[in-house]
C-alpha cells in the first residue's frame, strides 16, 4: 500500500477523471502512477470506477465507495 491512500481517498470525496485526480495529487497521469496509485485501491474496494474493467474509457470516472469512506474515517481519527 502507498502512502498516499488518506490524500487519494479524500480528493475521491468528488466524483472525478483519472487526470482530475492526480492533477490534484501533483503527480502526471501515467499508467505507472495509476498502477501504483489507484488500481491497489480499486482492487481493494475502496475506489469505483464508472466503467469497471475499462482502464482506458474516456469517460471513466472515479469516486470513493463506503468502504473507503469507513476506511477514510480511520485514516483520519
Amino acid at each position: 500500500m502507498h502512502d498516499r491512500v488518506q490524500e487519494m481517498l479524500f480528493i475521491l470525496s468528488n466524483h472525478m477523471t483519472r487526470q482530475d485526480l492526480f492533477d490534484a495529487m501533483d503527480l502526471t497521469n501515467q499508467s505507472r502512477n495509476r498502477a501504483k496509485y489507484l488500481d491497489p485501491l480499486i482492487n481493494l474496494g475502496w475506489v469505483s470506477q464508472d466503467y469497471p474493467g475499462e482502464k482506458t474509457n474516456p469517460n471513466q470516472r472515479y469516486k470513493i465507495t463506503e468502504a473507503g469512506e469507513r476506511i477514510l474515517k480511520l485514516l483520519t481519527q
